[in-house]
């Protein structure tokens, strides 16, 4: 069933320097709470899924990519209402700004109340920065180990020759996690591990990745 942690319990109030741009205006501190109000993490932990969802919302929305959703496509639309099983958005791209505000607007004019991201780190980052300019609450449902998305407050944003322009960040965290380490734990074994080539993009935002990075870390372990 996994482990369900109350992150306000634990949640330490961090602060984060950002970036030049609409991402942030350089120099200035930015504090707010990090950690998802609910965390669940372990074996079987998308059981708790259906409750949690019940909580939440009651027009969600699954925004997922291609990574882990085969694996965890009927348990996912098993935890939604009567009527929602067909509210999927497939993503498949680099998160960009232009991309956040299309699928928010998306997300606004079909009144959906709820985001379930399902996948890596781009397609999680599209739903968060999604989900947080329409004003909606989001769930992630990470697929692979090699991403801090499930659990950083934040967006990771690319520009047109898919290079890293800097990063959203967000006032609040989001609603809840649910990291189920079956799932990760089937990820393809290519993934745990970043290349060499993806090394140069991720670096400069590594540091507003914080203390959120030692989570995907704690995944990693528990997965090995």
């Amino acid at each position: 069933m996994g482990t369900s942690t109350d992150s306000n319990k634990l949640n330490s109030i961090l602060q984060f320097t950002s970036k030049a741009n609409r991402f942030g205006a350089l120099g200035p501190v930015i504090t707010r709470q990090i950690l998802p109000s609910t965390y669940v993490s372990g074996a079987g932990a998308l059981q708790n899924l259906p409750d949690i969802v019940s909580r939440l919302g009651e027009r969600p929305v699954v925004i997922h990519g291609d990574v882990g959703w085969q694996q965890v496509k009927d348990s996912v639309l098993t935890s939604l209402p009567e009527g929602a099983t067909d509210n999927l958005i497939h993503y498949h791209g680099y998160c960009t700004e232009v991309d956040i505000n299309r699928y928010a607007e998306k997300l606004s004019q079909a009144d959906y109340d709820l985001v379930i991201a399902v996948g890596g780190g781009k397609v999680l980052d599209l739903a968060k920065g999604a989900a947080f300019t329409a004003s909606i609450e989001c769930i992630t449902v990470p697929t692979s180990p090699a991403t801090c998305a499930c659990i950083a407050p934040l967006s990771v944003i690319y520009g047109d020759q898919n290079e890293v322009l800097g990063v959203l960040s967000f006032t609040h965290a989001f609603a809840a996690t649910i990291i189920d380490t079956d799932v990760i734990g089937a990820a393809p074994a290519r993934l745990p591990v970043p290349t060499s080539s993806r090394a140069p993009r991720t670096a400069p935002c590594a540091r507003q990745r914080a203390g959120a990075v030692r989570h995907s870390c704690a995944i990693r372990r528990a997965c090995s």
